[in-house]
């Protein structure tokens, strides 16, 4: 997976996932994992360290550390447990580290030390910048693997409804190269390009549209004609949807892609590198299921599922969950999973009526 597309989906947008208690959190660090050292250490008639007093009402350390660790314990708990899970979980190689280590680059780079060591710590790692490629290893790296593996395996369960709302497309191209291409304005102020042909390209355009016309292989055609390194292997793309096809292709190109239904040819499209014909086809589950790509989109689009996937790791490798606190966590948000798997069975049902 394109590194820029992995940090798009989970760099600070996946940090702000787990910091919807940041504020609490920030005070929890020093009450749960350190419990604080008070400079004013007057102590109450039980020897209670006390925080503040108003008159006959006073605030106890004690009473602040429950109320911290009532409010966001369970939380900070859980960002911990799950790292641990996923990182025991999948093990390092020469693959995960070099990944780890672009993405921190790639952090580094469009980012600076402040941000970054504050966003860390929000997502409960005590050492913010320090951490940098650790977050990376486990957040981003090993998390992608093992969601990619619970998604695969329970593929039928969930696949439905990303299919119906993101359009999934293997995508093939005939590319005419255009040498002279220019950007310009339309009348509405709008981008377009504007194609300076020498003869030689248009007759080559003109041979490839006969071609198609006359009901010619595609891939035959491609193979004579297209100026683009895919010519060999039918002009084949790759898989790509509705949301990363644009992300990752010009917008002349992207619009043509989200534009065909399956088994669709476009009419000519025009961009900065020459003109396109596009055809679409609909990948079968099989090759869904290997399109690392477009397995890595689903635990964006099924936030409270991935937890599942931890659990059942976290069973599998034998952790023992202890903290009441945690384990009504934990059961609360996978009974909210359950609600998205309930959503998708009804797809699936109303499909098969169809």
């Amino acid at each position: 997976m394109d590194i820029k597309e992995v940090l798009k989906k989970y760099w600070f947008i996946g940090l702000i996932a787990l910091g919807l208690l940041v504020y609490l959190v920030v005070y929890t660090v020093s009450a749960i994992e350190a419990r604080p050292t008070y400079v004013d250490t007057k102590t109450d008639e039980n020897g209670n360290y006390i925080i503040y007093t108003v008159g006959d009402e006073k605030l106890l350390a004690d009473d602040l550390y429950e109320t911290l660790y009532e409010d966001a314990g369970a939380y900070r708990s859980y960002l911990k447990w799950s790292r641990a899970v996923i990182d025991k979980a999948v093990k390092s190689n020469d693959e995960i580290n070099e990944l780890a280590s672009n993405y921190a680059n790639y952090i580094n780079y469009n980012n600076n030390e402040e941000t970054i060591d504050s966003e860390l710590k929000s997502a409960g790692y005590p050492n913010g910048y320090d951490d940098l490629l650790e977050y990376c290893t486990v957040n981003l790296v090993k998390a992608d693997y093992l969601y990619r593996e619970f998604y695969t395996n329970n593929f039928d369960t969930y696949a439905g409804n990303i299919i119906e709302e993101y359009h999934p497309k293997k995508v093939y191209h005939i590319l005419v190269k255009v040498e002279n291409v220019e950007e310009t304005e339309d009348e509405d102020g709008n981008s377009v390009f504007v194609a300076n042909m020498s003869d030689e390209e248009q007759q080559k355009l003109n041979d490839v549209l006969n071609a198609l016309d006359n009901g010619e292989d595609w891939a035959e055609v491609c193979a004579k004609y297209s100026d683009d390194t895919t010519a060999e292997n039918a002009g084949y793309l790759g898989i790509y949807d509705d949301q990363t096809v644009g992300q990752q292709m010009v917008t002349a190109f992207a619009d043509g892609v989200i534009a065909l239904d399956y088994d669709q040819t476009s009419d000519i499209i025009l961009s900065e590198y020459g003109y396109h014909i596009i055809r679409v086809e609909k990948p079968t589950d099989e090759e869904l299921k290997a399109d690392k790509q477009f397995m890595s989109e689903f635990s964006s689009y099924y936030s409270y599922s991935n937890l599942i996937a931890i659990k059942e790791k976290s069973d599998e490798l034998g952790f023992e969950i202890i903290d009441e606190k945690l384990k009504a966590f934990i059961e609360e948000n996978i009974e909210n999973a359950a609600s998205e798997i309930a959503s998708e069975e009804t797809a699936t049902e109303s499909e098969g009526e169809e």
